[in-house]
């Protein structure tokens, strides 16, 4: 995985939150943002990292890094 942390335009901390909530959140927030922009998603809940990533998918985004720090991850998704 490329370094990604100094492109991060948009962060989202849903520490503490559990599925759906995690993906809505992400889906409002790629919708507010340009393409191209990457947004760094922090999450603990293990459920939403495969939806996440499957929300990023579906809609054409990339998946441009994943960060596991014990039962944290980041995700880092570019905008298309």
């Amino acid at each position: 995985m490329k370094k990604v942390s100094e492109e991060v335009v948009q962060r989202l901390d849903l520490k503490g939150e559990v599925c759906p909530v995690p993906v809505m959140r992400v889906r409002d927030k790629l919708k507010e943002m340009a393409p191209g922009e990457i947004l760094e998603v922090i999450c603990d809940c293990p459920p939403s990292k495969r939806n996440i990533q499957r929300l990023a998918e579906r809609e054409g985004h990339e998946v441009v890094g994943l960060l596991e720090e014990g039962a944290v991850f980041k995700m880092y998704i570019k905008k298309k």
